[in-house]
């Protein structure tokens, strides 16, 4: 849902934004395990 007065296309944007910062701190934090697993 988008606030009144935001434009959907940024709000998109920024849900795609957040949804990779996730996807990398996932993949950085399954790289990081595998690493120290010996």
């Amino acid at each position: 849902m988008t606030p009144p007065g935001q434009h959907p296309l940024a709000a998109a944007t920024r849900a795609m934004l957040r949804a990779a910062k996730a996807q990398g701190a996932l993949a950085t934090g399954t790289a990081t395990t595998t690493e120290a697993t010996p």
